[in-house]
């Protein structure tokens, strides 16, 4: 009995490790794909100062070791990259599936920076690539390839949160207060999942990010948007900022537990960052509510 017990003892220790090992080196393989991918991009790029000839039938010559795709057909295996290119060919992104369900990104830009993403929930395609933010591999969903959807939320029930607080760790409240994690409220039950956050806690809100782009390439900012209907006015504004400069004034007029999708447009910055505000323009409490905050490239 006594044997039985240390060999599951050291079973139920080894197994995890075991396991761990074999999706470690399963990932490997993935990774060492898009390293080629992006070498092969790199040679392209060399000779026409421009990705847009790094495309499946362009990389097949440089590099026949590999099979490319280009997005948005997915990658469906470790050495299947979907790749793809911006609109004016100074970024490249590539994304392979590896045996372990898990896709891993990589993008290369101008300048022969590289950076890179992975995720378990994302499309596997090089337009997921192209949003890529992290310095490693080990950087996951949340900071890289989701293209920054929104996480507003840190647990809890109808948090206020005032000036100087952060929010999932990436959003700063400028001044104001706002209440986050309101989908615990019955009240704000929207149809759309996610953690939505309203822009009056107390008063008038004010949050703002460090957002990761694509130089010289124009976003779209899309999100749902909801309101506070439980207090006036019936019609709320908000405004969105961007580098500074007011791009939109919104005036939000939405039922209750409705919300309404809402599409901006984000111009292109010659910086490889941007900064990103949203400000409630309304004083008091019950303010528009906010959720799944997506920025992704055009072209």
């Amino acid at each position: 009995m006594v044997v039985v017990l240390v060999l599951g003892i050291l079973l139920a220790i080894g197994t995890p490790t075991y396991l761990g090992a074999r999706d470690r080196s399963r990932d490997r393989a993935a990774q060492a794909a898009l390293g080629n991918g992006v070498r092969a991009a790199s040679v392209v790029y060399a000779g026409a100062s421009d990705y847009r000839g790094a495309d499946a039938a362009g990389l097949r010559t440089v590099e026949p070791g590999l099979v490319f795709v280009d997005s948005p057909t997915a990658s469906t295996g470790p050495d299947e990259l979907s790749i793809t290119s911006n609109a004016i060919g100074t970024a490249w992104g590539a994304a392979a599936l590896s045996d372990s369900g898990t896709c891993f990104f990589i993008r290369a830009d101008a300048a022969g920076v590289a950076t890179y993403g992975a995720s378990d929930t994302r499309a596997c395609t090089g337009a997921e690539a192209l949003m890529v933010a992290g310095s490693d591999w080990d950087d996951t969903e949340n900071g890289i390839v989701n293209g920054f959807v929104s996480d507003l939320s840190i647990g809890g029930y109808w948090n206020t949160h005032g000036a100087d607080s952060l929010i999932g760790g990436e959003w700063q409240v400028v001044s104001g207060s706002v209440d986050a994690n309101i989908t615990h409220s019955s009240q704000f039950a929207y149809s759309v999942g996610g953690q939505f956050l309203d822009l009056n806690g107390n008063d008038a809100g004010h949050i703002r990010r460090q957002v990761n782009v694509i130089p010289n390439t124009p976003y779209t900012l899309t999100m749902d948007v909801g309101e506070n209907v439980y207090g006036g006015p019936a019609i709320k504004q908000m405004e969105i900022i961007w580098n500074g400069v007011v791009i939109d004034t919104v005036d939000v007029d939405v039922p209750a537990l409705e919300v309404e999708s809402m599409t901006f447009t984000i111009p292109p910055s010659a910086a490889n960052n941007g900064v990103l505000e949203i400000r409630s323009l309304l004083p008091s409490a019950h303010g528009p509510t906010i959720g799944n905050v997506r920025l992704t490239p055009v072209g």
